[in-house]
């Protein structure tokens, strides 16, 4: 008999202190969650700021393409002027010979 006594005995007290209540549940995973919406904030945040970021790279290299560009049309005109030059010098050399 005291043995079917201690035998229920514990195994109430496994049933019964085995499980988590909702506020032992509640309180344990609160804190957790706030974490979670905390770093959810930082990396929406970062998101936009790096969005940012990538429309001012955008925008300076767009600048510097046209800025490449128009050097290299500049560099063709002197070329081509130089090349004018010499043989505008040339001419004038071969009237004068």
């Amino acid at each position: 008999m005291t043995k079917i006594l201690a035998a229920t005995c514990a195994a109430g007290i496994l049933f019964t202190s085995g499980c988590a209540t909702r506020r032992f549940v509640r309180n344990t995973a609160a804190p957790i969650q706030a974490k979670v919406d905390q770093v959810g904030d930082q990396t929406d945040k970062n998101s936009q700021q790096i969005d940012q970021t990538n429309a001012q790279v955008k925008d300076v290299d767009d600048r510097a393409t046209r800025g490449v560009s128009a050097a290299q049309e500049q560099s063709q005109t002197a070329i081509q002027d130089s090349a004018d030059a010499f043989r505008h010098a040339s001419d004038a050399m071969n009237r004068a010979d």
